[in-house]
C-alpha cells in the first residue's frame, strides 16, 4: 500500500500539470509567406496584362524571421493603380482581422515582347523602311530607353544620329522628316476663298510636314511664316 506522502504527492503532481494545461495559451499559429507573396503576385498580374506580350512576374522572398499572425480576414493587396507593365514594383499586402498588419513585398515585372532592332547600320538623317527593321523578343524591364513595336511608329520615320545594326528604336531617336531645309529655295502658296497666288522663296528654317516655319519672299524681301504641306511648298494665309 503507498504510503499517505507519496500519495499526496501524485495528487499535488497531477493538479499541478492540469492547472498547467488549463493556463498556457494557445500556441500561434503563423500567416503563411506564400500567401503573402501569392497575394502581391495576383495583383501584380492584374494590372501588368499585355496583348501582345507574355508577363512574367518575380516575386522577392520575405524573410524567414518575420512572422506575422494568421490572418482571420481575407488579405488584401495595397498598390497604385498605375502598375507598371515591366520593371520594379513594391505592393502592400494587409490583414484587416483581429491582429491586423501589413508587410511590403518587392517584385519585378518582366514583359517580353517583340520589339524593333535596326537591321543594319544606318546613317544619320536616314529614313527608315520595313527593309531597316527586324523584330526581337526581349525583355521590355530592361530596356530603360523604351521600345516601339508597332511598326507605324516606325515607317517613315527619320533617324537624329547614325545607329548600329541591332539597335533597339525608341521614341528619342526618331524624328519626322524634314521636307523643308533652311536655305532651299521653296514654293510660297497663298490661298484665298477665290484666288490662289504662288511665289518663289528661301525657307529660313527646316520644316517638318505640318510644321510652321519662316520663310523669304525673293522678290520682296519679305519674311512670312507658313505651314510646310509638302516637299519644298510652304502655304500662307491660313
Amino acid at each position: 500500500m503507498p504510503h499517505p506522502s507519496h500519495l499526496l504527492f501524485r495528487a499535488a503532481a497531477a493538479l499541478s500539470l492540469s492547472f498547467a494545461a488549463f493556463a498556457a495559451p494557445p500556441a500561434r499559429e503563423n500567416q503563411p509567406h506564400e500567401t503573402i507573396l501569392d497575394t502581391a503576385r495576383a495583383f501584380l498580374e492584374s494590372g501588368a496584362r499585355h496583348e501582345n506580350g507574355e508577363t512574367v512576374i518575380d516575386v522577392a522572398p520575405i524573410d524567414p524571421r518575420l512572422q506575422l499572425a494568421a490572418c482571420d480576414a481575407p488579405l488584401e493587396a495595397l498598390g497604385h493603380s498605375d502598375t507598371p507593365h515591366s520593371g520594379s514594383a513594391t505592393v502592400g499586402v494587409r490583414c484587416a482581422g483581429s491582429n491586423p498588419w501589413t508587410v511590403y513585398v518587392r517584385a519585378t515585372v518582366h514583359l517580353f515582347l517583340d520589339v524593333a532592332v535596326l537591321r543594319n547600320a544606318r546613317a544619320k538623317d536616314a529614313i527608315v523602311g520595313e527593309a531597316d527593321l527586324d523584330f526581337v523578343r526581349k525583355d521590355a524591364a530592361g530596356l530603360r530607353g523604351g521600345y516601339l513595336s508597332d511598326p507605324a511608329q516606325i515607317m517613315g520615320r527619320q533617324l537624329k544620329r547614325a545607329l548600329p545594326a541591332g539597335t533597339v528604336l525608341t521614341p528619342d531617336v526618331l524624328t519626322a522628316p524634314r521636307i523643308v531645309r533652311r536655305g532651299q529655295q521653296v514654293v510660297i502658296r497663298s490661298s484665298g476663298a477665290a484666288l490662289s497666288v504662288q511665289m518663289s522663296g528661301e525657307a529660313l528654317e527646316d520644316g517638318e510636314d505640318g510644321q510652321r516655319i519662316h520663310v523669304r519672299n525673293s522678290q520682296s524681301r519679305r519674311i512670312v511664316e507658313g505651314r510646310v504641306v509638302a516637299p519644298g511648298v510652304v502655304e500662307i494665309g491660313r
